[in-house]
């Protein structure tokens, strides 16, 4: 079987749990959750000429920055990629602006175990 692995990484957690809600009403059989935090670009470049690559290191754990949340879906279809996105977007008010999140789907081959 053949798929499309979903993933949104949503930077505003206040709407976390209605877009979860939502995600599991296209009738996905599932979704994985992380809880990440990353450095940007900008950061890392500024801070590696600042100081060191062991202060890029140390600021990923003890910035001041909010954590941010993956959330990744295995579907069948590209019409179901199409409905999460949708979603994803109108929860979250777009993802146009820099810094609210991104989402994507890629194609996944030799798919097992995919529950209904």
């Amino acid at each position: 079987m053949e798929g499309y692995l979903f993933v949104a990484i949503v930077r505003d957690l206040s709407h976390l749990e209605e877009l979860l809600a939502s995600v599991m009403e296209t009738g996905v059989s599932g979704v994985t959750i992380f809880n990440t935090r990353g450095i940007s670009k900008a950061t890392f470049h500024r801070t590696v000429s600042e100081f060191s690559i062991a202060g890029v290191m140390s600021s990923l754990f003890t910035s001041e920055k909010p954590e941010t949340s993956v959330l990744m879906v295995l579907v069948e279809s590209r019409d179901m990629v199409d409905e999460l996105s949708r979603r994803v977007e109108s929860i979250a008010n777009g993802m146009d602006k820099p810094g609210s999140g991104i989402h994507f789907a890629v194609p996944v081959t030799h798919l097992r175990g995919l529950q209904e």
